[in-house]
């Protein structure tokens, strides 16, 4: 089976990278993180370590808006990755309301229309966005395949949100 695991910053833990490599034990997985991310809060850019890693491969791709969890999309290396691969799964380390779910939406549905795409929520508290993340939102929770709540909080939010 192959698995593309799509973050923007999630690799920056390491509990993250072990994941990974326990996941890459059983399936071909590929994960595509930014070149750098950039703290809001500091303005300092951080470098994902792709060192010691086992089991999978890590590309790098340029982001537009790294540093801003909202806006973040990639403009290099996700269309190749999709043609090239044709993954089954696509988990994708984003919430439903940010812009990178409806780009890997519309990326798969051009370039690899056979894969499903796995969101994680972590968003615990019921907030009503404004246009256009409340659309995002809606447009993505009736595209899901499938939704990984964190927390029984989180799926509260996601079940109050309208997703089955």
């Amino acid at each position: 089976m192959k698995v593309l695991m799509v973050s923007f910053t999630s690799l920056l833990q390491k509990l993250y990278r072990k994941k990974c490599e326990e996941i890459g034990k059983y399936v071909n997985l590929e994960v595509l993180i930014p070149t750098y991310w950039q703290e809001l809060w500091s303005g300092k850019k951080r470098l994902i370590s792709t060192a010691e890693v086992q089991n999978y491969q890590i590309h790098r791709g340029k982001v537009f808006f790294a540093g801003n969890l909202h806006l973040a999309v990639f403009y290099t290396s996700l269309i190749g990755l999709l043609k090239k691969n044709q993954p089954e799964i696509i988990d994708f380390e984003n919430e439903v309301f940010n812009l990178g779910s409806l780009q890997i939406i519309q990326y798969c549905k051009l370039f690899s229309p056979r894969s499903k795409i796995i969101w994680r929520a972590s968003q615990n508290v019921v907030k009503n966005y404004p246009f256009p993340f409340s659309w995002l939102e809606n447009y993505v929770l009736t595209k899901a395949a499938f939704i990984l709540a964190r927390t029984p909080a989180a799926r509260k939010v996601l079940i109050n949100k309208g997703y089955a």
